[in-house]
Protein backbone atom coordinates (compact mmCIF):
# COMPACT_ATOMS: atom_id res chain seq x y z
CA UNK A 1 0.00 0.00 0.00
CA UNK A 2 2.52 2.13 0.55
CA UNK A 3 4.21 2.13 -2.62
CA UNK A 4 0.51 2.44 -4.06
CA UNK A 5 0.58 5.65 -2.41
CA UNK A 6 3.70 7.08 -3.15
CA UNK A 7 3.82 6.81 -6.73
CA UNK A 8 0.70 6.22 -7.98
CA UNK A 9 0.69 8.07 -10.81
CA UNK A 10 3.66 6.17 -12.25
CA UNK A 11 2.26 2.86 -12.07
CA UNK A 12 -0.04 1.39 -15.28
CA UNK A 13 -3.42 1.13 -14.48
CA UNK A 14 -2.81 -2.86 -14.24
CA UNK A 15 -0.28 -2.75 -11.62
CA UNK A 16 -2.97 -0.51 -9.60
CA UNK A 17 -5.27 -3.04 -10.10
CA UNK A 18 -3.02 -5.79 -8.70
CA UNK A 19 -2.03 -3.21 -5.72
CA UNK A 20 -5.28 -2.73 -4.84
CA UNK A 21 -6.10 -6.54 -5.18
CA UNK A 22 -3.39 -7.21 -3.17
CA UNK A 23 -4.25 -4.66 0.09
CA UNK A 24 -7.80 -6.28 -0.39
CA UNK A 25 -6.61 -9.63 0.08
CA UNK A 26 -4.50 -8.93 3.04
CA UNK A 27 -7.12 -7.03 4.61
CA UNK A 28 -9.02 -9.94 4.46
CA UNK A 29 -6.79 -12.52 5.74
CA UNK A 30 -5.86 -10.54 9.00
CA UNK A 31 -9.05 -10.25 9.58
CA UNK A 32 -9.72 -14.17 9.43
CA UNK A 33 -6.02 -14.73 11.06
CA UNK A 34 -6.42 -12.21 13.68
CA UNK A 35 -3.10 -12.28 14.79
CA UNK A 36 -3.04 -10.27 17.49
CA UNK A 37 -6.05 -11.27 19.18
CA UNK A 38 -8.37 -8.43 19.59
CA UNK A 39 -10.82 -9.05 16.41
CA UNK A 40 -9.56 -6.04 14.93
CA UNK A 41 -7.50 -4.74 11.60
CA UNK A 42 -5.11 -2.89 13.97
CA UNK A 43 -3.34 -3.49 17.40
CA UNK A 44 -4.47 -0.09 18.51
CA UNK A 45 -7.52 1.93 18.43
CA UNK A 46 -9.14 5.05 20.27
CA UNK A 47 -12.64 5.72 21.34
CA UNK A 48 -14.22 9.41 21.21
CA UNK A 49 -16.87 9.98 23.65
CA UNK A 50 -16.94 13.78 22.39
CA UNK A 51 -17.25 15.21 18.85
CA UNK A 52 -14.20 17.99 18.35
CA UNK A 53 -14.81 21.64 19.07
CA UNK A 54 -14.79 24.28 16.63
CA UNK A 55 -11.00 25.43 17.82
CA UNK A 56 -9.99 22.18 17.22
CA UNK A 57 -10.85 22.05 13.29
CA UNK A 58 -9.26 25.98 12.69
CA UNK A 59 -6.08 24.22 14.52
CA UNK A 60 -6.20 21.07 11.89
CA UNK A 61 -6.94 23.22 8.78
CA UNK A 62 -3.67 25.78 9.92
CA UNK A 63 -1.73 22.72 10.63
CA UNK A 64 -2.84 21.67 6.85
CA UNK A 65 -1.94 24.73 5.65
CA UNK A 66 1.51 24.84 7.00
CA UNK A 67 2.31 20.81 6.14
CA UNK A 68 1.21 21.53 2.66
CA UNK A 69 3.82 24.64 2.66
CA UNK A 70 6.67 22.80 4.08
CA UNK A 71 5.84 19.92 1.46
CA UNK A 72 5.91 22.76 -0.94
CA UNK A 73 8.57 23.66 -0.17
CA UNK A 74 10.78 20.55 0.61
CA UNK A 75 9.70 18.88 -2.74
CA UNK A 76 11.35 22.15 -4.47
CA UNK A 77 14.67 21.09 -2.70
CA UNK A 78 14.45 17.61 -3.42
CA UNK A 79 13.87 18.48 -7.28
CA UNK A 80 16.96 20.73 -6.76
CA UNK A 81 19.48 18.17 -5.26
CA UNK A 82 18.23 15.27 -7.46
CA UNK A 83 19.02 17.88 -10.29
CA UNK A 84 22.56 18.22 -8.69
CA UNK A 85 22.93 14.29 -8.02
CA UNK A 86 23.00 13.45 -11.47
CA UNK A 87 25.60 11.35 -13.50
CA UNK A 88 27.93 13.24 -14.90
CA UNK A 89 27.34 16.61 -12.47
CA UNK A 90 30.36 17.59 -10.09
CA UNK A 91 28.42 16.09 -7.15
CA UNK A 92 28.36 12.52 -8.44
CA UNK A 93 32.01 12.78 -9.94
CA UNK A 94 33.24 13.73 -6.59
CA UNK A 95 31.27 11.94 -3.62
CA UNK A 96 30.67 8.17 -3.73
CA UNK A 97 27.46 7.39 -3.17
CA UNK A 98 28.43 4.92 0.07
CA UNK A 99 28.98 8.49 1.54
CA UNK A 100 25.58 9.59 0.73
CA UNK A 101 24.04 6.40 2.82
CA UNK A 102 26.43 7.29 5.63
CA UNK A 103 25.51 11.04 5.65
CA UNK A 104 22.10 9.79 5.69
CA UNK A 105 22.24 7.57 8.55
CA UNK A 106 24.27 10.06 10.07
CA UNK A 107 21.90 13.09 10.60
CA UNK A 108 19.09 10.18 11.29
CA UNK A 109 20.63 9.00 14.42
CA UNK A 110 22.07 12.42 15.67
CA UNK A 111 17.97 13.73 15.25
CA UNK A 112 16.45 10.60 16.10
CA UNK A 113 18.49 9.22 19.45
CA UNK A 114 18.03 12.46 21.59
CA UNK A 115 14.44 12.51 21.14
CA UNK A 116 12.62 10.42 23.66
CA UNK A 117 9.63 9.39 21.06
CA UNK A 118 12.11 8.17 18.43
CA UNK A 119 14.95 6.17 20.44
CA UNK A 120 12.61 3.57 21.84
CA UNK A 121 10.67 0.94 19.33
CA UNK A 122 7.85 2.17 17.38
CA UNK A 123 5.56 -0.55 19.01
CA UNK A 124 6.25 0.88 22.72
CA UNK A 125 5.50 4.39 21.82
CA UNK A 126 2.37 4.15 20.12
CA UNK A 127 1.33 1.88 22.86
CA UNK A 128 2.51 4.62 25.63
CA UNK A 129 0.64 7.29 23.16
CA UNK A 130 -2.77 5.74 23.18
CA UNK A 131 -2.84 5.15 27.24
CA UNK A 132 -4.98 7.90 28.99
CA UNK A 133 -3.21 10.95 30.56
CA UNK A 134 -2.55 11.08 34.31
CA UNK A 135 -2.12 14.12 36.10
CA UNK A 136 1.82 14.18 37.04
CA UNK A 137 2.42 17.66 38.05
CA UNK A 138 3.12 18.05 42.31
CA UNK A 139 0.09 19.05 44.08
CA UNK A 140 -0.59 22.76 44.98
CA UNK A 141 -1.93 23.37 48.20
Amino acid sequence: LFSFEEVSTMFPSRTMVLAFFSASVAAITLDWWNPTGTGKLTLFQTTYNTPPAFAEYIGFILLGILGGLIGAVFVHYNIMICAGRRKGTPWRNKVPEVFEVLLICFCTAVTSFPNRYTCVLSSATIRSLFHACSDTSPSRP
